[in-house]
C-alpha cells in the first residue's frame, strides 16, 4: 500500500489522471470484462479504462488484414504482437505518460510489484525512461528461470569468449534477470519502438533500449522476493512450441542484434560458440544446483 500511495503522488505530479487497464492476449476465451476489471478499488483522482484486446477478436483480424496489404504486420502471432497491440492503442490515446507491462499468469503476484515497477519512471525527480523489473525466480520449492540460467547466462559468456568484448554484451549481462516480462517505460519512446513479435520481445526492447537511450537513462528494480508464474514445456521435439521455439527466438534476437552492430558470424564461429556455450553451460548448472541445495531449494538438472 505504501508503494502505491509513493506510485499516486508521482502521477499526480505529471499531471496523470488516466488510467488504461489493458488486457491482450492471442486467445482471450475470457467471460466478459467483469473478470478482467471488475475487483478494481478506487483509484481516487484517476479515471480508469479496462479494454480486452483479443488478436482474434473481429477488429483485430481486419486490422492485421489492413497492415498485412501495407507489409507491416506482425510476421507471427506471440507475447511481442500482444504488446505491440497494446502499446499502440496506448500510444494512440495520447493522454498516458507511462507504460507498464507486466505477465499476466504471475501465481505469486502482489500489487506492490507495479508499484515498484513504475516508480522509477514516474517519478517526477528520476529522469529515467525505462525501468526492467528482476526478482528470484522460486516457487514450490525450486529455482526455476531455466531460460534465463541455462540459456542466456552461458550463451552471453559464449559470446564474450569467442567473439571478444562488445558492449552490447555487457549491457545484457548487467541486467540481473534480462527475460523478465515486467518493465515499464515513458510513452514518448513508443513511437519509435521496434518491437519483435515473437518470444525476443525481453531482448528486443533492452535492444531498443540500448539504440535509442543513454544507459543512465535504464534502471533496473527489484519488484518482489519471490516470483512464479506459469511454465511452459519444453517441447524438445518440436522447435515451433515450449522453451525450444522460445530459445530459437532469444537467441536469434541476441545474434540479430550483433550482426547489425558489425559482428561477423560464419559456420566456423558457429561451430565454436556451441562448444563454449555447451562448455559453460555445465559449469554454471553446477553451481546453480549448489546454490538450490544451500537455500533448501531442488533443482531440475535434467
Amino acid at each position: 500500500a505504501a508503494g502505491h500511495r509513493q506510485v499516486d503522488a508521482a502521477v499526480s505530479h505529471r499531471g496523470i489522471h488516466v488510467l488504461h487497464v489493458i488486457v491482450a492476449a492471442a486467445d482471450l476465451a475470457l467471460p466478459g470484462k467483469r473478470l478482467l476489471f471488475g475487483n478494481f478499488e478506487d483509484l481516487g483522482a484517476l479515471t480508469w479504462r479496462g479494454i480486452a484486446l483479443a488478436a482474434d477478436g473481429e477488429n483485430a483480424v481486419a486490422e492485421r488484414f489492413r497492415l498485412e496489404a501495407l507489409g507491416r504486420a506482425p510476421q507471427e502471432p506471440g507475447t511481442g504482437q500482444n504488446v505491440r497491440t497494446a502499446s499502440g492503442y496506448l500510444n494512440a490515446c495520447a493522454d498516458s505518460a507511462v507504460m507498464a507491462i507486466h505477465d499476466c499468469d504471475i501465481v505469486t503476484y502482489d500489487r506492490e510489484m507495479l508499484a515498484r515497477l513504475v516508480y522509477p519512471v514516474a517519478h517526477p525527480g528520476f529522469s529515467y525512461q525505462l525501468s526492467k523489473g528482476y526478482y528470484p525466480r522460486v516457487g514450490e520449492g525450486k529455482l526455476n528461470g531455466r531460460v534465463t540460467r541455462l540459456l542466456v547466462s552461458p550463451l552471453l559468456i559464449a559470446l564474450k569468449k569467442v567473439i571478444g568484448d562488445r558492449d552490447f554484451i555487457e549491457y545484457l549481462r548487467a541486467f540481473r534477470y534480462p527475460l523478465s516480462g515486467e518493465f515499464a517505460m515513458r510513452t514518448a519512446m513508443l513511437p519509435d519502438l521496434r518491437i519483435p513479435s515473437d518470444w525476443g520481445l525481453e531482448i528486443g526492447v533492452l535492444s531498443e533500449a540500448w539504440r535509442n537511450l543513454a544507459p543512465q537513462a535504464v534502471c533496473q528494480v527489484e519488484i518482489a522476493d519471490r516470483y512464479d508464474h506459469k511454465h511452459q514445456e519444453v517441447s524438445a521435439e518440436d522447435a515451433k512450441t515450449g522453451l525450444n521455439r522460445m530459445s530459437i527466438d532469444i537467441s536469434t534476437a541476441i545474434v540479430r542484434k550483433l550482426a547489425a552492430d558489425g559482428t561477423v558470424f560464419t559456420s566456423n564461429t558457429f561451430r565454436t560458440l556451441r562448444a563454449t556455450y555447451y562448455r559453460t553451460a555445465l559449469d554454471l548448472l553446477e553451481a546453480y544446483a549448489n546454490d538450490a541445495r544451500m537455500n533448501g531449494l531442488t533443482l531440475d538438472r535434467h
